[in-house]
């Protein structure tokens, strides 16, 4: 088939055809292509609503939803953090228990081969109990178990301490990253905009509001760390430069 006979098709797809070969052109790189196939979509002529009035409509949806999307998932990992500070105290009893149990374990491994070396029948002397799931007979004890106990609940307790500072570093890292992100849009919104950002966050996106609110609750402790600086400069920027990018009719 010659080229012109080609180029003729290229008139009649459908939108839907349009849509489908231009991505598939891209998906392979075929710049070319995509290019003849948006040159010669037909050009058509619509009466709509004011172009400055519509771009500012989609650029405040299109920045808040870039905000709640940096936001949600740093929010959901504090969120995280607090759950595993609730339930560590009980998963060091847990834990606890574990390791005074394969103490004793241990224990009883080392007085049954002693015992049977020894040319000895049945359970070690105290360990009858023990081996009935009961606790070990007092004269299974000697001075060296309450001290070796002792240092089991020393090391539980220094891995506690550990978990703790890890909890408490990645919070204060997360903390630090959603303030210079929040900070950086309600200043957006009260300086350039006009609004309380929770203006923007309950027409366009609802559902961040109560996240939001939790946020704001976290900041009020004087404990937490304020942002970044610089990244609150540098976001603070980034959405400014965006919202004229995106808002180019209505100059």
């Amino acid at each position: 088939m010659r080229k012109d006979r080609l180029d003729k098709l290229y008139d009649r797809f459908t939108p839907e055809e349009r849509f489908r070969l231009t991505l598939e052109a891209l998906a392979r790189e075929d710049e070319q292509e995509a290019e003849r196939l948006s040159k010669r979509c037909p050009r058509r002529t619509y009466t709509m609503n004011d172009a400055a009035y519509e771009d500012k409509m989609r650029a405040g949806l299109q920045i808040t939803m870039a905000i709640c999307l940096d936001l949600a998932p740093r929010l959901a990992k504090l969120r995280m953090i607090e759950a595993f500070r609730v339930i560590q105290p009980y998963v060091r009893t847990v834990s606890q228990n574990e390791a005074d149990r394969a103490y004793f374990d241990g224990h009883l491994a080392g007085s049954r081969h002693a015992w049977r070396v020894a040319g000895m029948q049945g359970a070690p002397p105290g360990w009858k109990d023990w081996e009935e799931e009961e606790e070990p007979g007092e004269e299974a004890f000697d001075p060296a178990i309450e001290g070796d106990l002792d240092k089991i609940s020393v090391r539980m307790e220094e891995t506690t301490t550990f978990v703790s500072g890890l909890l408490d570093r990645l919070g204060r890292e997360f903390v630090v990253e959603v303030r210079a992100i929040w900070e950086a849009f309600a200043g957006f919104c009260e300086e350039e905009l006009g609004f309380a950002p929770e203006t923007l966050l309950k027409a366009y996106f609802e559902p961040m509001l109560e996240q939001v609110e939790e946020l704001k609750a976290l900041m009020s402790d004087p404990d937490t760390p304020g942002p970044d600086p610089e990244a609150l400069a540098e976001y603070r920027e980034t959405v400014s430069k965006l919202w004229v990018a995106l808002t180019r009719s209505a100059a």
